[in-house]
């Protein structure tokens, strides 16, 4: 997970670099908007774990957990099936 991060960094910089920041955030956009959901769906199921949670807190978690989990899915699914390809990756390879 470190190298992955390293490489993001250098690939970010290297964007800025040559002058396409512009791709470099569109990227960073697509892959990173769906983490947004991902850790709210956490952050659900620790608060459910606590030992205190009541049973409607239960209850509020388990839906919370489920819908943010489902949108994250649809969400990762958009940006890196739909958006990526269609506007990062045909705005390098077709930029003139």
């Amino acid at each position: 997970m470190v190298a992955h991060h390293i490489c993001t960094i250098f690939l970010l910089s290297f964007s800025l670099g040559m002058r396409i920041w512009a791709i470099g955030c569109l990227v960073l956009f697509c892959h990173d908007v769906c983490d947004i959901f991902l850790d709210l769906s956490k952050i659900f199921l620790y608060v459910q774990n606590r030992t205190n949670c009541s049973k409607s807190g239960y209850v509020i978690c388990e839906i919370g957990k489920t819908v943010s989990f489902l949108s994250f899915v649809v969400i990762w699914i958009v940006f890196r099936f739909h958006f990526y390809p269609r506007k990062a990756i045909y705005a390098v390879a077709y930029h003139r």
